[in-house]
């Protein structure tokens, strides 16, 4: 582990007063079944997790939503706290710069809110590390920075474990969720050629290997994982007839759950389709 590393570590142990890192193999012991307890749901992470729609003035839709209301329909007494930012990657949730925090950043404002509602944070709903590719893609001109794709994989790599780490240091019997990221270049079959094909499959590669850091770091901490990679259907060239024509289901899925395909937009954040999915995924961990 890394100086670095060890200071942001040190944050939580700081903040928590705890003064073990063996208290991180501690497993969750709560679940979703019926409760008249008061407590949290906390979501973190990025704009999916904040609720951003780019056709949408609040967050009515988003997916933290919807989990939440299944919550509140068997444990009333919950409330949600949301800490998500839009544009946050794992780089600008460990040392802030894309949204005002108080504390700093988001790590240390999760850290905060963990530590003055310590063993009330019942579920916590991560979604990390997209964005850290997702910001290197042009849907519109069909474009990777290669260098900046580059750059965000090994990020991912480098800080999915500190950020799991901290929120299983500061949350030792809560029910962790993380999501994976999803596959927002698939839009590259639709080129028909041999380069769109080749991007594809280079794009497919790149999220797979980001999504092994992302659920490395859940296993590592005892969190469970809600794979919306899977459920997009990455890579899944079967031929699915719509009204607009046939394509592969993997760009269905992805023109039917996001807005990648709205290319006056050119944003991949999820529509309501996708916020349904993504909750389902999520509550059937918790």
């Amino acid at each position: 582990m890394t100086a670095t590393a060890k200071r942001l570590l040190a944050v939580f142990l700081t903040t928590l007063g705890l003064f073990s890192l063996t208290t991180m193999s501690a497993g969750p012991a709560v679940a979703l079944s019926g409760s008249y307890m008061p407590g949290y749901f906390l979501v973190v992470g990025d704009g999916n997790a904040k609720g951003y729609d780019p056709l949408q003035t609040d967050d009515t839709y988003s997916y933290a939503r919807k989990v939440f209301a299944k919550i509140k329909a068997v444990q009333p007494n919950v409330q949600m706290v949301n800490l998500a930012c839009k544009g946050e990657t794992t780089t600008t949730y460990l040392y802030g710069g894309k949204c005002n925090y108080s504390a700093g950043s988001q790590y240390r404002q999760v850290a905060q809110f963990l530590s003055s509602h310590w063993g009330q944070v019942r579920f916590i709903s991560l979604n990390i590390g997209g964005w850290d590719v997702y910001q290197c893609i042009s849907m519109k001109n069909q474009t990777q920075d290669i260098g900046c794709v580059v750059g965000g994989i090994a990020a991912v790599g480098a800080n999915m474990g500190i950020i799991v780490g901290g929120l299983r240091l500061g949350a030792l019997t809560s029910r962790i969720v993380v999501n994976t990221a999803y596959d927002a270049y698939t839009l590259a079959l639709l080129l028909g050629t041999k380069e769109g094909n080749d991007q594809a499959s280079q794009a497919l590669t790149m999220f797979q290997t980001v999504n092994l850091s992302i659920k490395a770091a859940a296993a590592l901490n005892g969190a469970r994982v809600a794979d919306m990679f899977a459920a997009m259907g990455a890579g899944d060239t079967t031929p699915v007839v719509t009204p607009m024509g046939t394509f592969p289901r993997a760009v269905v899925n992805l023109c039917t759950r996001t807005h990648a395909c709205n290319l006056a937009i050119d944003d991949v954040h999820f529509q309501d389709n996708g916020g349904v999915v993504q909750a389902n995924l999520i509550v059937a961990q918790l």
